[in-house]
């Protein structure tokens, strides 16, 4: 099993949070997956939020 460093937790939780913004940006895509992308964001930890927890 392979161990996960809390640098690496913390980095992937500010790339997704980065991810569903790009989502939500983006009018190629349909619609109701930029709504959901930025409904998920609505209630994801800012990137300072996750910088703070992870000290």
């Amino acid at each position: 099993m392979q161990m996960t460093f809390p640098c690496e937790r913390t980095r992937t939780v500010v790339q997704a949070r980065d991810f569903l913004l790009e989502l939500s940006r983006d009018t190629s895509l349909p619609e109701p997956i930029r709504n959901e992308a930025y409904r998920l964001l609505r209630h994801y930890p800012s990137k300072n939020d996750v910088l703070l927890a992870g000290e």
